[in-house]
């Protein structure tokens, strides 16, 4: 049987999703018990996890690292760094092969280039790419595990590059989606962002692509290697 959440349009047919009749989903259930948190609480359990992580290390010592992907949410995060964190993050993006990017997304990040930040960008080889999706959508159905891992394991990779003590990322799957795999508890902690449906797929993709192309997608190496130091704080400026 396929059940909704009771709350908004989520349904059990969502990997790694709980849900049974009746219920509702962990996103609902987590806005429900956090509704409306101050917004210094907010900013105090960010830069107490923060200190956790980086055993204890002055902010000013530290390396923040922020995934983007150029468009109007990434202004927003990289500007909420900037103007209320107090912290200028290394911007690290991955993009679509040209037949899959719009005009308005290269505008978008042209735009945080006018903003001063820095910015390291990546781009799967395209004949790659193609393969990559075909092998994911006849093997896996579902040919948007390609974009995932690519996107997820490149600015792993990047952040590794730049040294990074924090690599910061918005919404946490498991409570904004629903994709409980990658839930610890805590909104904060990216420990387990390798655990999500699309990533944890990594062992199905035909071996060759992987060993042919390892900067996107080879998960032992990237995603799994800094999701310890992986911070969710969408919460924060939501």
């Amino acid at each position: 049987m396929i059940y909704r959440c009771t709350k908004c349009l989520n349904l059990s047919t969502r990997p790694n999703t709980s849900l049974e009749k009746g219920g509702i989903c962990e996103p609902c259930n987590y806005a429900l018990e956090n509704e409306n948190p101050p917004f210094n609480i907010l900013l105090e359990n960010f830069w107490t996890h923060v200190a956790r992580i980086t055993k204890g290390k002055r902010k000013s010592e530290l390396k923040f690292v922020l995934g983007v992907s150029g468009g109007k949410d990434s202004l927003r995060q990289a500007e909420f760094c900037r103007h209320t964190l107090g912290i200028e993050p290394t911007l690290v993006s991955v993009g679509y092969p040209p037949s899959m990017t719009s005009l308005v997304g290269v505008q978008n990040l042209n735009n945080l280039f006018k903003k001063n930040y820095e910015i390291y960008n990546a781009f799967p080889a395209v004949k790659t790419y193609k393969k990559l999706a075909k092998d994911c959508f006849f093997n896996l159905g579902n040919l948007k595990v390609a974009m995932e891992i690519a996107l997820f394991n490149g600015a792993a990779r990047m952040a590794d590059l730049a040294d990074a003590d924090i690599v910061l990322w918005g919404e946490n799957p498991a409570y904004s989606v629903g994709d409980e795999n990658s839930g610890t508890g805590d909104y904060l902690d990216g420990s387990g962002i390798y655990k999500i449906n699309t990533l944890s797929l990594i062992d199905k993709i035909s071996q060759d692509i992987r060993v042919s192309n390892s900067f996107f997608y080879d998960i032992a190496d990237g995603v799994k290697r800094i999701a310890p130091k992986l911070v969710f704080y969408g919460w924060c400026y939501a």
